[in-house]
């Protein structure tokens, strides 16, 4: 999981908004029923708006039409990766030159403007997410990928790998889709490729082998 938006920054503004918010409603009550309220129910106005704000600004609904609609306005705001996966892992040859096959393998991200979570699966094995940060580097969309793996093969022991992904597009016979490339390396000094290409954009899609 990951903060997309760093709290320290987006709890002041929300706290900011709903105070104006707050304020704003009240006095255009006042003004309008020519209500004299005692400051109880100015308090109680602005505990109601607050949690009536904050079901609507973070519900995926509409935390993702106004993500679109940004993403429309400019390039530069990161793209919501939310959707299903595929793709191949590709190991680079070990130290005795053995080369190993690519490894088909499926994902299903789900991506909020607080929370992100990956769900990625192989024949061979499922991983677990621990964190995954998407960062801008110099104008380049990136996500840093943390996770163990668990093996589907009895008697092989879990391990932990990391992965820098550059978010990109491509083009496919149904259109432009959202791609994932870059490096991984594990804990078992094991090192190579990562390459993902979204397939849809529902997220509840099934991965799994």
């Amino acid at each position: 999981m990951l903060h997309l938006l760093d709290p320290k920054k987006v709890l002041p503004a929300y706290a900011l908004v709903t105070t104006a918010t707050s304020v704003a409603i009240f006095l255009t009550i006042q003004h309008i029923f020519a209500l004299n309220w005692e400051v109880y129910k100015i308090v109680t106005l602005s505990s109601t708006i607050s949690s009536i704000l904050t079901i609507v600004l973070f519900s995926n609904l509409v935390s993702r039409t106004i993500w679109n609609a940004l993403r429309w306005w400019s390039k530069d705001i990161y793209p919501n990766l939310t959707g299903a996966w595929e793709g191949k892992i590709c190991p680079v040859p070990d130290k005795n030159n053995k080369a190993s096959e690519p490894l088909v393998v499926r994902a299903s991200i789900k991506h909020s403007i607080l929370v992100l979570f990956i769900d990625f699966h192989g024949e061979t094995f499922d991983s677990v997410t621990q964190s995954a940060t998407p960062i801008i580097e110099k104008g380049q969309h990136r996500l840093h990928y943390v996770y163990r793996s668990d093996s589907k093969i009895p008697g092989r022991d879990s391990y932990n790998g990391t992965a820098i992904l550059r978010v990109g597009t491509v083009k496919t016979d149904k259109g432009t889709a959202l791609s994932l490339k870059g490096q991984y390396s594990t804990d078992r000094r094991t090192i190579g490729t990562i390459e993902l290409l979204q397939i849809g954009t529902d997220a509840d899609h099934d991965v799994a082998f």
